[in-house]
């Protein structure tokens, strides 16, 4: 086998089958570096070995996020009460408490609804009887 490019023979360089142009060649390494082709290597046992193997989605996904399997440290005492970790858990919003009156229904628009179907009423005729817009009943 020669190089494609500066006809070196192999028993001068090493030789190594590349992507040149839109053809595989040989080349050598010094002519794939100059040249930009690109040099294909074989796999190795190991690696053939190691796409047969069965790996979970779990697995996968550990794997492409750079996470190592088991549990996570728990961060240092001094780390939590002072630092990032201390300014990120003040800027964290949580929920205010629901404000509750007895005047209130949960989940009135059920109830709402039961009832007009109850008493087998249209929205119009709920309208009209109790002065409320259709269009807001209808939003309820």
């Amino acid at each position: 086998m020669k190089c494609i490019v500066c006809d070196r023979g192999d028993e001068e360089t090493l030789i190594y089958k590349a992507i040149y142009g839109n053809e595989v060649v040989d080349i050598c390494e010094g002519c794939a570096k100059k040249e930009g082709a690109m040099i294909i290597h074989k796999p190795t046992a190991e690696q053939l070995d190691s796409v047969n193997k069965r790996v979970s989605v779990r697995e996968r996904m550990e794997r492409l996020a750079g996470v190592s399997r088991g549990i996570p440290e728990p961060l240092p005492r001094e780390q939590i009460t002072t630092g990032a970790v201390k300014n990120n858990m003040e800027k964290l919003r949580y929920p205010s408490h629901k404000q509750g009156t007895e005047l209130l229904i949960e989940n009135y628009y059920w109830e709402l609804q039961m009832a007009r179907r109850r008493r087998k009423s249209t929205l119009r005729q709920v309208s009209e009887e109790t002065g409320i817009g259709l269009e807001t009943l209808e939003k309820l």
